[in-house]
């Protein structure tokens, strides 16, 4: 037996930070031989990855592309909640009391209402600033930079629209106040729920199918001295009723396991 400690030094994928999955790999070969025979034992305890405190473990697979040769697959799913509560809750909250500038009077007290949202404008730049720590640098934009990104172009409408608009027409502003603060107000509970909605419909799912990308189970037939079967992927069109394998009780053997693990991405046939 040979046991292995790995310390992970990967490439992550972070588009979609903090609401990522993360393929871990681990490569293994060994010298290629005719005579081989290695039986391959996962440990799949989820305490391999307690140091981790960032991540929560999901699974554990391998791929193949040669008999002598793995890759081990180590999947973690990134605890998004902290970003939520630390990061995305505040700046929503902050981007939200924006529309208590609607109690202040947008004539006499217009000075009152400029400097009440250019101070939540600099208090959203300066919490995210702040917090970039907890946030990774990367050439390209997170999910979480455009929420905060998106933030910033809230609040700098409604600055501009607030200030704007009694310098051009008190007419207006008498007309249209509560309209443009209660339109404000529909924005942002609109854009919070698609938000919302994309995260858990379509961000989350779409990282988790990373899980199937490497899932693959073996098979193990009872060698009768017969078909000599070697390696195989067995997928749908292998499966069908023109199956490639000759032997009818191999073929039914076949069959049957495959449909007990059809829910695999892949099934590998061993022949023992």
């Amino acid at each position: 037996y040979y046991y292995y400690n790995i310390s992970f030094i990967d490439k992550v994928e972070l588009d979609n930070f903090p609401f990522d999955v993360q393929d871990l790999e681990i490569e293994l070969e060994l010298p290629n031989s005719d005579d081989y025979k290695v039986n391959w034992i996962i440990n799949k305890n989820s305490k391999i990855v307690d140091q981790l405190s960032e991540w929560q473990y999901k699974e554990i697979n391998y791929s193949f592309t040669k008999p002598y040769k793995r890759t081990i697959h180590i999947y973690v799913e990134r605890k998004y909640w902290v970003y939520l509560w630390r990061i995305m809750f505040v700046m929503s909250l902050i981007s939200l009391v924006s529309f208590f500038n609607i109690s202040i009077d947008p004539i006499d007290n217009l000075g009152d209402r400029i400097s009440y949202s250019v101070t939540l404008f600099l208090t959203s730049i300066a919490y995210s600033i702040v917090t970039a720590a907890y946030l990774p640098i990367l050439g390209n934009q997170t999910l979480m930079d455009w929420y905060i990104f998106h933030v910033y172009i809230y609040l700098g409408s409604n600055m501009g629209l607030i200030s704007l608009l009694p310098y051009y027409s008190n007419e207006l502003v008498i007309l249209y106040d509560d309209f443009i603060h209660y339109l404000y107000l529909l924005i942002w509970f609109s854009w919070h729920i698609a938000f919302v909605i994309r995260v858990k419909y379509y961000i989350l799912p779409t990282e988790h199918n990373k899980l199937k990308i490497n899932k693959f189970s073996e098979i193990n037939c009872d060698y009768c001295g017969i078909c000599g079967l070697e390696w195989k992927i067995v997928n749908d069109i292998y499966c069908s009723n023109d199956i490639l394998y000759e032997n009818p009780l191999l073929k039914n053997e076949i069959l049957i396991k495959y449909e007990k693990n059809k829910l695999r991405h892949n099934t590998a046939i061993k022949d023992n």
